[in-house]
């Protein structure tokens, strides 16, 4: 009878795909731009694989999830040049499974503690092979059993893929807005891979189902209107939070609320994606509200310089009569969003 696998055994496919791509180094040919799918066998799901390290210095794979996880890869080229910070947020958004070359010191004992079971062993900078799961507002974290077999098979077919593209770069590019996915077929015990070419639509946005807290609402409601204009953000906190010990982390994000005229901060607050980005998102009019409520503040104008937020404010700024505009630049907001990172850069360094 065969024996199952301990807990320890499940990667060790994925270390000898690593092995292999170290060796065959696909990075020297191909750049993040060079993108193709592979179809998980198991559930079907797609996932776009893109290669990291034509610039010498972070060596990895990363396997963007379906059309949510192709789209938000593709929309990191939109971002503008020099703002580190938008780019890392928009990252850590991003569903996908990485697999990259570290130093010794990035390894978790955890990590440590699968290379060692496997009797394997690594030397030298940017030689010991990592993976990590990213999932929307949390933090990049151990792969789960279902995880380690697609990233295995993105790996297998990276080592498929990358030596075809070296001698013909179109096989990626079989059409006009078609992908080329790697895609499988059970024969007998085995896989047989083949090439399709595919159209990935963007992603349906994720509906965002809002109910405005009544009571908060008549309260503000009852609050003179005076001159007050307020801008607000709501932006990923820097620092993961662990609620409990061996559970996985979350990136908060702060709810920030400044004063139009003197840009003095009014308040922060703190937002947990832990269920879902979603189920944050949601509950924003809210908590809006809610602090107007403290404020005892009912503003003649908010001033806001995300779509998203514009589009989640409307109804209460229907509700409460107050002005709504989405500007693209907010300098007080800025200068204040600016202060809060520098502090938390200096606090952490």
């Amino acid at each position: 009878m065969k024996q199952r696998p301990t807990d320890h055994e499940q990667w060790r496919g994925l270390y000898e795909a690593m092995a292999k791509i170290r060796d065959l180094a696909p990075w020297d040919w191909m750049s993040e731009h060079d993108i193709f799918g592979v179809q998980n066998p198991e559930t079907k799901e797609l996932g776009f694989v893109s290669i990291m390290g034509a610039l010498g210095e972070h060596f990895a794979i990363s396997v963007y999830l379906g059309s949510h996880g192709l789209y938000g890869f593709l929309s990191l080229f939109d971002i503008p040049p020099g703002e580190p910070e938008l780019f890392s947020e928009y990252l850590l958004e991003i569903p996908q499974l990485q697999a990259s070359f570290e130093d010794h010191a990035m390894l978790t004992p955890q990590d440590l503690d699968i290379v060692k079971n496997l009797g394997l062993s690594y030397s030298g900078k940017k030689a010991w092979p990592l993976f990590r799961s990213f999932k929307p507002g949390l933090f990049p974290w151990y792969l789960e059993p279902a995880e380690i077999r697609f990233l295995q098979y993105a790996l297998e077919q990276t080592l498929d893929v990358a030596p075809r593209f070296k001698e013909d770069p179109w096989v990626i590019e079989p059409g006009d807005e078609l992908l080329m996915v790697r895609v499988a077929s059970k024969k007998g015990n085995s896989l047989v891979w083949e090439d399709r070419a595919m159209q990935i639509d963007p992603p349906d946005p994720d509906p965002i189902d809002i109910l405005l807290n009544a009571n908060a609402i008549r309260s503000v409601q009852r609050l003179p209107q005076g001159e007050q204009e307020f801008e607000i953000d709501v932006f990923m906190y820097p620092i993961p939070v662990q609620e409990k010990k061996g559970e996985r982390p979350f990136y908060p994000y702060a709810l920030m609320i400044v004063d139009g005229e003197t840009g003095h901060v009014v308040s922060v607050e703190l937002l947990s994606p832990k269920t879902s980005l979603v189920a944050m998102w949601a509950e924003v009019p809210n908590r809006v509200l809610e602090n107007l409520e403290k404020l005892k503040t009912l503003p003649k104008r908010i001033l806001v310089s995300s779509d998203l937020l514009y589009e989640l404010l409307i109804p209460v700024s229907e509700e409460l009569g107050f002005i709504l505009e989405a500007w693209e630049e907010l300098p007080n907001l800025e200068d204040a969003k600016y202060g809060l990172l520098e502090f938390l850069r200096y606090r952490n360094s």
